[in-house]
């Protein structure tokens, strides 16, 4: 997404409705390839479906409970091992407070 990569978040605000109907299109893909028995391609559609989410979540609120929306479907998105990572490293960049 050329506007994601110029951080053009005028253009990305103006996407909204493109970024929706792909969210709707990758989550309808996971659960036909899930009815179907294919795991891995219903798992990279589940992926792209909550990372698209999570940028959709950000671009249509800012709030802290956006962010902690968009927290959770970029968490979702990815395996275990990944997903502890990045919890790990959003612990640590809120220092010992936790964001509190």
């Amino acid at each position: 997404m050329p506007a994601l990569e110029r951080g053009d978040t005028k253009a990305l605000v103006a996407m909204q409705d493109v970024i929706a109907a792909l969210v709707e299109r990758e989550d309808e893909a996971y659960l036909r390839l899930a009815d179907q028995g294919r795991s891995v391609s219903a798992m990279e559609a589940f992926c792209r479906a909550r990372v698209a989410s999570a940028l959709l979540v950000l671009l249509k609120h800012d709030s802290p409970e956006a962010t902690v929306e968009a927290i959770y479907e970029a968490h979702a998105s990815l395996d275990p091992i990944d997903a502890e990572q990045l919890l790990a490293e959003l612990k640590n960049a809120l220092g010992p407070t936790g964001g509190r």
